[in-house]
């Protein structure tokens, strides 16, 4: 049932990601359907404070980075705080930092300065997907 829960998140983290490949922006339906079912992961677990730092300390240097820099829009925090809602902190920050690794990697090769975040974010949510199923 919990590894379940875990993949279903992919199918709207999967929708905001051709979203924003094809036209720059995230509808708020994607996150805030992660974000629900966060919180029925949460409950169920019976985890709360985990989703909940989750949910503020993976947005919050999105945010920073996103004001400082303009590199990321409103839709790329929200997603990422859905995301840290999802998995907690410190999945949070693998998967962060492996989607940003994605994402250099990807802008180097096609020699841009900017790009969509949510596919490099699904990329890496599914390779943690991946190596939890495989770990289990």
């Amino acid at each position: 049932m919990a590894a379940f829960l875990y993949a279903l998140p992919a199918v709207p983290l999967f929708a905001a990601a051709v979203q924003d490949w094809r036209t720059r922006k995230v509808r708020d339906l994607w996150w805030v359907l992660i974000t629900l079912i966060s919180i029925l992961i949460a409950w169920l677990e019976k985890a709360w404070l985990h989703h909940l730092l989750g949910f503020l300390l993976l947005g919050i240097p999105i945010l920073i980075f996103s004001v400082i820099t303009d590199g990321a829009g409103g839709g790329d925090v929200k997603l990422c705080m859905a995301l840290g809602a999802l998995v907690g902190v410190w999945q949070g920050y693998l998967i962060l930092a492996l989607a940003l690794v994605i994402l250099i990697v990807c802008l180097k090769l096609r020699k841009r300065s900017r790009g969509a975040f949510a596919p490099p974010l699904f990329a890496a949510y599914a390779a943690f997907l991946c190596m939890a199923i495989f770990i289990a």
